[in-house]
């Protein structure tokens, strides 16, 4: 291995914005990448989520600001890169937004230069919806309503719990994601104390799931507005 490939991969371990970047460039082929200040800030919260700085993250921004590919799939990919047992649940409104996800998580870690970024993580489990390790971790996909009964988590990902404005507006919708969050999703973090959730979406309406969160526990808030 040349120094420059030892050089880029520490890169690579070490700071997550630059992963990041990696991710998008194997996911979007054809379309260049557009560095901007706003994925550092993302990456360096959800760095202390991984340091156990920040138990409760969310991050709002607009849509079409790559906040999947950091948070929802770059961000659990080097999480079990560095800790193959590490059990993670990411959630998204819909189970074919929640499938999709997963696949790409699926293209990032069987990607050469993943393998070579992490040599002591291997995949025993591919499927569309879950990734499981040799070392009993696993990536489940799952969506808002869906089961997930029998599993655990020591990180949940909520990405989009709601689809669109239409739904956002629907008191029902509201409740339903409400209800769901309470009931079912936080009862799935291993340890309530060091457990962590990240909560990644578009804000639409004052009562959505991040100002009922709000309203339970203290939560930190990464707010990049479209408009400042």
């Amino acid at each position: 291995m040349s120094d420059r490939t030892a050089f880029l991969q520490a890169i690579l371990r070490t700071d997550l914005a630059s992963f990041i970047e990696k991710c998008f460039a194997t996911l979007e082929p054809g379309t260049p990448y557009r560095d901007n200040w706003h994925m550092h800030a993302i990456a360096h919260q959800l760095m202390r989520v991984r340091n156990g700085e920040c138990k409760r993250l969310i991050i709002n921004v607009p849509p079409r600001s790559c906040k999947s590919i950091a948070v929802t799939i770059g961000f659990t990919a080097w999480l079990m890169g560095h800790d193959p047992r590490k059990r993670i649940m990411a959630i998204s409104y819909a189970h074919d937004l929640a499938r999709k996800h997963a696949i790409d998580v699926r293209t990032i870690v069987e990607s050469a230069w993943y393998k070579a970024l992490f040599p002591a993580f291997e995949a025993t489990s591919l499927r569309e919806t879950e990734l499981k390790t040799s070392q009993h971790g696993y990536r489940f996909a799952g969506s808002i309503g869906g089961s997930v009964l029998g599993r655990g988590a020591d990180l949940i990902v909520i990405d989009d719990p709601i689809k669109g404005l239409a739904a956002a507006l629907s008191q029902a919708e509201r409740r339903r994601v409400a209800e769901f969050y309470d009931s079912t999703l936080y009862s799935r973090l291993n340890d309530k104390v060091n457990g962590a959730i990240v909560i990644v979406m578009q804000r639409l309406h004052q009562d959505d799931l991040v100002g009922h969160v709000l309203d339970k526990e203290d939560w930190e808030v990464l707010s990049i507005p479209a408009i400042a």
